[in-house]
């Protein structure tokens, strides 16, 4: 016969164990979370400083003062704090804590860095949208008369194209009026021109002109340099100052000397649906000139020469963008 008597009093046993190691553990909660609380509640109350714009190593030590702590919580771009400093903070200034918390912050990286594109030859519509679209605003515009250029077209910007600066930094542009009325004369663009061209040009004008000559590879009398620049505007008072290509010959001893090397150059412009403008820009020792500048259709077979002074590198754009970068 099955002794149901046993039976119960073990569940019993098991159930009145189970009951008392629930009370226990409920209990050790109770107390364990009162001493922590009675722990916490001894701290003081202090005031969040302020963090904003302040270096880490700053912060730490004015965190120190009230017994908190700092704690990176991410990073962000700011135009205008530095990198390294302080752009945001939880809790916020002015809030009371109790010493021992952490202050969350978030560190600056600095201004996001942006290309700045090349808006020469772009009406002024194409060249805002060109630089909004790049993350960039337009600064002051100065509008004078162009012989090279369009009425509304932009005939030079700052910063350059090509440099690297801070995005919503303003690009100040230059727009042309046109040709300019009766009664304002303006320098024609003589680079690549034959001197005779520059001297007929100032006897018309009444205006005077100084040359010097370089031996360099090329036509002789080609001019290379003037000063001023194109589109200057001429008084009357000037002198334009060009600097040509020497009637002498260059021999090759002084050339491998002394002189830059005549460099050729082959360009196939790319396959498309229709023409695009070919740019082509040469930096060495004499600055950034622009050396070509044509619209083309695809397939288009491009081959000049250039004079190579020093450490060069050419820049090819298609539509102002650029493309290729080779050093010569």
């Amino acid at each position: 016969m099955i002794n149901y008597t046993n039976g119960k009093e073990k569940l019993n046993y098991r159930l009145i164990i189970v009951i008392m190691t629930l009370i226990t553990i409920v209990f050790l909660f109770i107390i364990i979370n009162w001493v922590i609380s009675g722990l916490i509640h001894q701290r003081k109350e202090v005031m969040v400083p302020s963090l904003i714009g302040k270096s880490v190593v700053d912060a730490l030590d004015i965190l120190s003062k009230y017994n908190l702590g700092i704690k990176k919580d991410g990073q962000e771009y700011h135009s205008e704090l530095p990198v390294g400093t302080i752009t945001r903070q939880n809790p916020l200034p002015g809030m009371m804590v109790r010493e021992g918390k952490m202050i969350k912050v978030t560190i600056s990286q600095g201004g996001e860095m942006v290309f700045v594109p090349d808006i020469t030859g772009e009406t002024i519509r194409n060249a805002e949208l060109i630089i909004h679209k790049n993350q960039l605003n337009i600064g002051n515009k100065i509008e004078m008369y162009s012989l090279q250029y369009e009425k509304n077209k932009i005939i030079s910007q700052e910063p350059p194209p090509n440099s690297i600066v801070n995005k919503n930094t303003p690009i100040n542009i230059t727009v042309s009026l046109g040709p300019p009325p009766e009664g304002i004369l303006l320098i024609p663009n003589f680079i690549g021109k034959n001197i005779l061209e520059l001297k007929t040009w100032c006897e018309q004008n009444k205006t005077y002109y100084s040359i010097v000559e370089e031996k360099l590879p090329g036509i002789p009398g080609t001019i290379i340099q003037q000063f001023p620049v194109a589109d200057t505007v001429i008084t009357g008072t000037e002198t334009i100052n060009a600097t040509i290509i020497s009637q002498e010959q260059v021999n090759s001893q002084d050339k491998n000397k002394h002189l830059p090397n005549n460099i050729p150059i082959h360009y196939e412009v790319p396959q498309g649906i229709s023409e695009q403008i070919v740019r082509m820009i040469i930096i060495d020792e004499n600055g950034e000139r622009e050396i070509y500048s044509k619209k083309h259709l695809p397939g288009t077979k491009i081959d000049l020469s250039v004079f190579k002074k020093g450490h060069t590198k050419l820049r090819i754009f298609i539509n102002n963008i650029l493309v290729e970068e080779r050093i010569l």
